[in-house]
């Protein structure tokens, strides 16, 4: 009986914690006809977790899943050349990371 209340009580809390995950934004404006893109990676390991080409006033979401997320780093290439980096960003802390213009 003991058993089966424990499994009762622990049950939905297991269940929550492979479940939060966040959606993020990171925005900004992109010069037209240049060749830009956003690169989001592990701070820690270096794993690219996205990438996305952008032009002009751009919105790129990406999702902080579980309970602890890596830190991330965020850069933005136009024409091959790192515009801006941002570094160890925690994924909680900000909702929208605002790059700005980004200008090679």
């Amino acid at each position: 009986m003991r058993r089966l209340i424990t499994l009762f009580v622990l049950s939905p809390l297991a269940a929550c914690l492979g479940t939060i995950d966040s959606l993020h934004v990171v925005k900004g404006e992109a010069p037209q006809g240049a060749n830009c893109e956003i690169l989001i990676s592990e701070a820690r390991s270096g794993r690219v977790t996205d990438v996305e080409k952008v032009q002009g006033s751009f919105r790129v979401q990406y999702v902080a899943s579980g309970p602890f997320p890596p830190k991330l780093n965020i850069a933005a290439y136009c024409d091959q050349q790192k515009i801006k980096e941002l570094k160890n960003v925690a994924a909680r802390g900000l909702n929208e990371i605002d790059l700005g213009k980004l200008a090679p």
